[in-house]
This record gives structure tokens, C-alpha cells and sequence, in this order.
């Protein structure tokens, strides 16, 4: 698709290159008075600018393409470290709870077997 897109640009370029440099409304009578080395020039330059043109507004694309595949990525890996980080909490705070009634229920035995 690109190269079909800046052979396009390229014949539009070219085409108005030559429409201007030849005069395209006045008639030429043989090949000798066409301009060819102007016609040579604006072409070059024409197809130049529109190449860059096409490239530069390319290279935008990917930008702002790469910059929400990015920002995409980064909130999908806020809300996966979000949800490890409640997932450890919560673990933490199960396991605290599991040791503190086996280290009640240890003391009361000790407490119980003492007496």
C-alpha cells in the first residue's frame, strides 16, 4: 500500500511539475522547446518534497501508534501490579491472622499443661 501511495504522490508531483515548467495550456510544437532541464529540476525537487512529505507524515503515524500501544501497556501493567500487590496484602494479613491464632491457641495449651 505504501509504494502504491508514493508512486500516486509521485505522478501527481511529477504531473504538476510538468504542467507548470511545460506551460500545459500552450501547445509545443516539437520536443526541442520543452524545457527539460527545468523540467528536470522542479521534477526533482517536487518528488523530493513529496517523499518527505509522505514519510515525515508516516513517521507521525507510528508515533502516535507507538505512543497508545505504549500507554495501553503501562496502564495494563498498573492494574496487573495493582491487583499482585492486594493479592499479597491480603495474603499477608490471612497468614498473620493463621499464625497469631496457632500462637494464642499454643499458649493457652502451654497455659492449660502448667497448671
Amino acid at each position: 500500500m505504501a509504494q502504491s501511495v508514493l508512486s500516486t504522490l509521485a505522478g501527481i508531483v511529477a504531473g504538476g511539475s510538468v504542467a507548470i515548467v511545460t506551460k500545459a495550456g500552450m501547445p509545443q510544437q516539437d520536443l526541442v522547446s520543452i524545457p527539460w532541464d527545468k523540467l528536470l529540476g522542479v521534477g526533482s525537487g517536487g518528488l523530493a518534497f513529496g517523499v518527505a512529505w509522505y514519510f515525515l507524515q508516516r513517521e507521525e503515524r507510528l508515533r502516535v501508534a507507538h505512543d497508545r500501544v505504549v500507554s495501553q501497556h503501562l496502564e495494563t501493567a498498573s492494574k496487573i501490579s495493582g491487583t499482585f500487590a492486594d493479592t499479597v496484602t491480603k495474603i499477608l494479613a490471612e497468614a498473620r491472622t493463621d499464625t497469631d491464632r496457632r500462637e494464642a491457641r499454643l499458649i493457652a495449651l502451654l497455659q492449660d499443661r502448667d497448671q
